[in-house]
């Protein structure tokens, strides 16, 4: 996803759904540490992994935040960034070898991720950011 994204330097990113921080820290990289990246992740809970990534790998140019990725655009202001990666988990299925009973309520609400992966993409669309 990074590499469709084709950050550029000094360019202002916006990484979506963020955790653990695996994406944001390439695009750092593609960035030279310049410009700015917001890192976002819903669950709070999950920056911690996010900051400790970036911290060891010297990233130097992104915020973090906590916001549902559909109230961005009102947040940052509207056309305030160049890009928006919206990478987003849309089920615990990467868990299903850890913990099989992820798989029935991953198959019973499917239809509840594709409404709400589409409302992600239809902010980040029509947002003007």
């Amino acid at each position: 996803p990074v590499m469709a994204l084709a950050p550029q330097s000094g360019e202002t990113v916006v990484d979506v759904a963020a955790a653990p921080g695996g994406k944001t820290s390439y695009i750092a990289a593609l960035l030279k540490n310049t410009g700015t990246i917001f890192a976002n992740e819903l669950n709070p809970a999950r920056l911690k992994s996010i900051s400790a990534n970036l911290s060891r790998l010297g990233v130097a140019n992104t915020v973090l935040s906590s916001y549902d990725g559909r109230q961005l655009p009102g947040v940052l202001g509207r056309n305030s960034v160049d890009r928006v990666l919206l990478d987003a988990p849309c089920s615990g299925t990467g868990v299903v070898s850890k913990d099989p009973s992820v798989k029935v309520w991953v198959v019973r609400h499917r239809s509840m991720y594709v409404c709400l992966y589409m409302n992600h993409i239809r902010s980040s669309t029509h947002a003007a950011w």
